[in-house]
């Protein structure tokens, strides 16, 4: 899940894009909106975008900001696996000082403790105002997003790392 994966990170009259290597994200462009009228932003990110890609199919990753996210590991009874993600969505109230529908969240299962009967789980948790945002940045400037992550876990993750994109929001797997 690392070929042809780039990162987008909005920042507040900037694009930073990288691509992912093998073991870091290697910065490939810089777009500085500074002195470029709002009208035309979208068409100087597309054509910049084309330039870095070529005629290459790629994942744009949109890279959101590690100051704004909640991380917390949890320790589940090993029987909540089958619906972990309901499971998480009933210990938001008790974890964060937010109400689920404030919040977008993913989790990565760190280990199975087999002897306990326990999960150790990962859950990370951004408030659902600062991803809608970016996202609607990304999307006036015609990026096609494929994920919202954060920049340390794509690095480490590839393709399995936590996704922020609302599920409406997912990209259609082809048919081909």
């Amino acid at each position: 899940g690392r070929d042809n994966v780039l990162t987008v990170t909005l920042e507040r009259d900037r694009l930073i894009f990288k691509k992912l290597q093998l073991t870091s994200l290697q910065e490939v462009g810089c777009i500085d909106f500074k002195d470029i009228e709002n009208g035309l932003r979208k068409g100087v990110a597309q054509r910049y975008l084309n330039q870095i890609t070529g005629s290459k199919t790629y994942r744009l990753y949109l890279c959101l900001p590690s100051a704004r996210m909640l991380r917390k590991q949890l320790r589940l009874p090993m029987a909540a696996e089958e619906n972990i993600r309901q499971t998480l969505t009933f210990e938001l109230d008790r974890q964060t000082p937010f109400k689920p529908d404030q919040l977008y969240f993913d989790y990565k299962v760190l280990d199975r403790l087999q002897a306990e009967q326990l999960l150790l789980v990962e859950l990370i948790v951004f408030p659902k105002d600062i991803v809608e945002d970016h996202i609607r940045q990304a999307a006036v400037l015609g990026l096609p997003i494929t994920a919202a992550v954060l920049e340390q876990d794509i690095v480490q993750e590839g393709d399995r790392s936590p996704n922020f994109l609302p599920a409406l929001m997912h990209p259609k797997p082809s048919r081909r």
